[in-house]
């Protein structure tokens, strides 16, 4: 297995992070199911609050141009009072309409005004203090969290914004391992309790259920399927990161004392195998003063020590590359053999855990 270190892309952590006693930070993070994102979410939840930044996040229907944001701000030493906002944000053609009432083009649309609400410095959108988006968000900087990086890539709306220290955290776990997990959530309701609870048995129309390998070998040629989304997905996810670069995002919102935007590549399998490493790196990025980091970082490894303990239900087996072990040999052999799938592990920094390398493969 290769080794796993966060990779930051764009100027140097410590050289960035002096900028950022200027410019607040705006953190903006991707995580697609499958790949702990639940866990990333309450783990951003819990610097946010420690560092009273604002959070803001977003439900959204991307096939019907429905999304919602929401900003959530603790008290600081501009408000006395917690703030809550919601803002709703459509572009969906009515239902008289002919052809298709959602296309890429007003789904960049919706995307875009929704990030432009974030951005807002109108002093006419009222709230508790009379006062714009941007002074509410800009006191601390802001989280904004969000697991459609794949969609936003695609419809050309990833967000920066101008004033701000901005990250970008894309996290992503091996796509055969997510390919198991999902399997796994499907089959068995007690394992993914959230999903039984809002969609009970239903199963997608292109799965097939009747073992974890032809779920996997026959998802993977079946477009519609978890594990040929899974694929489709994570190659998106890739294109972003490897144009990241040379991209006209990078430097988008640079603004006079403010570093240029950066990338951080997080992996599932470094946060379930060394989450002292892996959070001590994601601090980096999302908080300046190194004693104050230090201090934050000591608490949380000692807060979820335990979180990434195997205990037997869910939470079975939390080794890179376990998931890949409930195959059959002729799985994995197929799968290996699979250029395709290859070049996507190759290209996202991954590996077959040695299995292509076994003479009785």
């Amino acid at each position: 297995m290769l080794e796993l270190p966060l990779v930051v892309h764009g100027a140097l952590a410590e050289a960035a992070a002096s900028s950022s006693t200027v410019c607040p930070k705006a953190i903006s993070i991707y995580a697609m199911q499958k790949t702990g994102s639940t866990f990333l979410s309450r783990f951003s939840r819990e610097i946010a609050l420690h560092r009273k930044m604002c959070r803001a996040y977003q439900t959204t229907k991307e096939f019907v141009c429905q999304t919602t944001m929401y900003v959530d701000c603790p008290r600081n030493n501009l408000h006395r009072k917690t703030v809550s906002l919601v803002q709703p944000f459509s572009t969906q053609l009515p239902d008289e309409h002919r052809g298709p009432r959602c296309t890429q083009r007003l789904r960049q649309k919706m995307f875009d005004n929704a990030n432009d609400w974030l951005r807002s410095t109108d002093v006419r959108v009222k709230y508790r203090y009379n006062r714009s988006l941007t002074w509410l968000l800009s006191a601390d900087g802001f989280v904004r969290t969000s697991r459609q990086l794949y969609v936003e890539h695609t419809d050309g709306a990833v967000p920066s914004f101008p004033g701000y220290d901005n990250v970008l955290i894309v996290h992503t776990r091996h796509p055969v391992e997510m390919m198991v997990s999902a399997y796994n959530c499907i089959a068995n309701p007690k394992v993914c309790p959230v999903r039984s609870k809002l969609l009970g048995s239903h199963v997608p129309k292109n799965d097939t259920m009747k073992s974890l390998d032809e779920f996997v070998l026959s998802g993977i040629r079946r477009p519609g399927s978890t594990p040929h989304a899974i694929m489709q997905r994570n190659r998106a996810i890739m294109r972003f990161i490897r144009g990241f670069g040379p991209s006209a995002l990078r430097g988008a919102s640079r603004t006079p004392g403010c570093s240029e935007t950066r990338l951080l590549h997080s992996k599932y399998e470094l946060m379930v195998t060394n989450f002292s490493v892996w959070s001590a790196q994601i601090l980096e990025q999302m908080v300046s003063p190194r004693g104050q980091r230090r201090a934050l970082h000591a608490a949380l490894v000692k807060q979820y020590q335990n979180d990434f303990v195997p205990d037997g239900k869910h939470k079975k087996s939390l080794v890179a590359g376990s998931n890949m072990r409930k195959l059959q040999r002729s799985t994995i052999r197929e799968l290996v053999r699979n250029e395709r799938l290859g070049s996507l592990l190759r290209d996202l920094g991954y590996d077959w855990f040695g299995w292509d390398k076994r003479n009785d493969l």
